[in-house]
């Protein structure tokens, strides 16, 4: 119902309260509306509630987004960290592997001796055993020969001197003799003894590289595996904190959306039908809707709009709230605002002056809103608005919308 038909019919129901009250003898005025008004009014303020906890929900929601922003950041900033901590892992690793290589190329050369040794011990060991079969050879033949060899009276039984000698030098050779062969004797043994605890050495110093070794590889494995889990920690914080980031984003614009419908269900609510005066420091009419004489041509001719005058530089308002569908120069009208109120509704401002529309396309606009300044572009005598009221694509007379 158009705001003209409800005030006829409120008109016609008030003719009929006051037709019924005379017949009856007295005068009773009443206002049909309050029932109705009164429960807008609650549904209003119902709208209104569901809008703050939209808001409430929404900045909560934002403040969620903003705490997973600060977690992201000192996430990358832990992940530097890490990065850092992950190269001197790499170095560390690197260190570790190189001194494993050593360790292992050390207990080679060390089992290498060891077997060299061992070697060295089987022939001492030999050695040895032949020395001692020499040594009790030597002592067998000597008991054989009646026990200790009376070296004097081999000597004095010499048929003359060159025999002398020649006995001499043989009893200085068998003397040498048994003395090499006790002093071989004796150093196989030494050098089976010292070989002996060579080895013994060796296998000490291979036991300690052994277990150095098991401790750097042990080193090793610990080291990738803190390198792994460092990583594996941050790719699942990441993979949590996206999730978190995507599911409050959805909240939000969720609430956004909510907001919005319900922002524009209370815009309905609160519409009656009539506008805010759209020149508030102006109530100066200076042409109405209908036929008027062109102030051009002189000639009678359908005038579209409401033209209220005011200096140049005066505010305009939006007579309701809405959507901006134009702020650009429109032929005729100049510099120009249209806004969209819904259920069919436009309102048009026409002739603002050059810099005056302070609102752009696809702004939301409040009612009472400044949106332009009066001015006088396009087709104009003087600075004035001209304001027009488009009922679905019609223009109609503003002042059936207007206080």
């Amino acid at each position: 119902m158009t705001v003209w038909g409800k005030k006829n019919w409120i008109k016609v129901s008030l003719s009929m309260v006051v037709t019924v009250s005379l017949i009856s003898g007295s005068l009773f005025i009443g206002n049909p509306l309050e029932g109705q008004a009164n429960s807008n009014d609650e549904r209003i303020r119902q709208k209104e509630a569901e809008i703050a906890e939209l808001e409430r929900q929404h900045a909560q929601t934002r403040a969620e987004i903003n705490e997973i922003r600060n977690k992201v950041n000192e996430l990358i900033a832990e992940e530097r960290t890490l990065n850092d901590d992950i190269v001197k892992l790499d170095l560390e690793i690197a260190t570790t592997k190189s001194n494993i290589e050593l360790q292992e190329t050390e207990i080679a050369i060390t089992e290498v001796k060891a077997y060299e040794a061992a070697l060295e011990l089987q022939a001492a060991e030999e050695q040895v055993a032949k020395r001692e079969d020499l040594l009790k050879t030597r002592v067998r033949a000597m008991y054989e020969s009646g026990g200790t060899v009376d070296y004097l009276e081999v000597l004095m039984g010499s048929s003359n001197f060159g025999e002398f000698l020649e006995r001499l030098d043989f009893l200085s050779l068998l003397v040498q003799q048994d003395q090499k062969i006790v002093e071989d004797f004796i150093h196989a043994k030494e050098l089976v003894e010292e070989k002996k605890e060579e080895i013994e050495q060796y296998l000490v110093l291979l036991e300690e590289q052994l277990n150095s070794l098991n401790a750097l590889k042990a080193d090793f494995e610990k080291q990738q595996k803190d390198k792994q889990v460092a990583i594996a920690a941050i790719q699942v914080t990441q993979e949590e904190l996206a999730r978190e980031e995507a599911e409050a984003f959805a909240a939000a614009t969720a609430l956004a959306n909510q907001k919005a419908v319900a922002q524009k269900e209370l815009e309905d609510l609160r519409w009656d039908g009539i506008f805010a005066w759209p020149v508030p420091n102006s109530k100066r009419i200076t042409s109405h809707f209908g036929l008027r004489k062109d102030p051009f041509t002189g000639q009678t001719r359908g005038h579209n709009g409401m033209d209220i005058g005011a200096p140049q530089g005066t505010t305009i308002v939006a007579a309701a709230s809405g959507v901006v569908l134009v702020a650009e120069y429109l032929n005729g009208y100049g510099n120009t605002v249209i806004v969209e109120h819904g259920d069919g509704i436009r309102t048009l401002y026409g002739h603002i002056r050059n810099g005056g529309i302070v609102v752009s396309v696809g702004d939301r606009v409040d009612r009472e809103q400044k949106i332009a300044e009066v001015g006088s572009t396009g087709r104009s005598t003087g600075p004035h608005l001209h304001f027009e009221v488009h009922k679905n694509g019609v223009q109609t007379d503003p002042v059936d919308y207007l206080k």
